[in-house]
């Protein structure tokens, strides 16, 4: 009889020992990361001087790498959808492909780390290391793009708020406050060409 409990005991112990040896190896349980876009549109009306589009009408669209963004196209208000795509045969393992539309101009991106790669927005690819801030003004056919660091915005990575503490109040209030931001969108109103 003493035989048969301690065969019944060597299952459990060895389930015992193959938990204990997970622990030791470092097993961690990680949340799955978050990709995705979010979109904060305003515009205003009866202002007391003119609009300014980019400014008094906007659309911000923040592509969403982890807490942060990998990127954020700022425009003159002329905005479409903007999500994520599935990954395509061939791209790197963790990788996230963004795609929108800025007016008539498509945004598309592919990075593996949310920091490096290229945006193109229409036939113009930008890299995403010399600043992943894009201000778009839509008011010509080809559009006007100035490139800036993402710590105009204070959004992670480069800055310490994450994509869902950026709100509409916020980003009107830089668009108010923030000279190159107002430079930018005022100087494009005032040299956009008649259609």
């Amino acid at each position: 009889m003493k035989s048969t409990r301690r065969m019944n005991c060597v299952p459990i112990l060895f389930a015992m020992l193959l938990v204990v040896s997970f622990l030791f190896m470092g097993c961690e349980f990680r949340q799955a990361p978050t990709r995705g876009a979010k979109n904060l549109s305003w515009s205003h009306s009866g202002l007391d001087h003119s609009a300014v589009p980019g400014i008094d009408s906007a659309d911000v669209h923040i592509y969403v790498w982890n807490d942060g963004a990998a990127f954020v196209v700022w425009s003159d208000g002329a905005g479409g959808s903007h999500g994520t795509l599935p990954r395509q045969p061939g791209d790197p393992k963790g990788s996230a492909r963004y795609q929108g539309k800025v007016g008539s101009h498509t945004v598309e991106c592919l990075t593996t780390d949310g920091k490096t790669g290229k945006v193109k927005i229409g036939d113009t690819s930008y890299d995403l290391g010399d600043g992943p801030l894009f201000l778009v003004s839509t008011q010509d056919q080809k559009p006007r793009i100035k490139q800036l660091a993402l710590s105009k915005l204070n959004l992670i990575p480069d800055g310490k708020l994450t994509s869902d503490q950026i709100t509409l109040e916020y980003l009107e209030g830089i668009g108010k406050s923030d000279a190159d931001i107002r430079q930018f969108f005022i100087e494009a109103a005032g040299q956009a060409q008649p259609q």
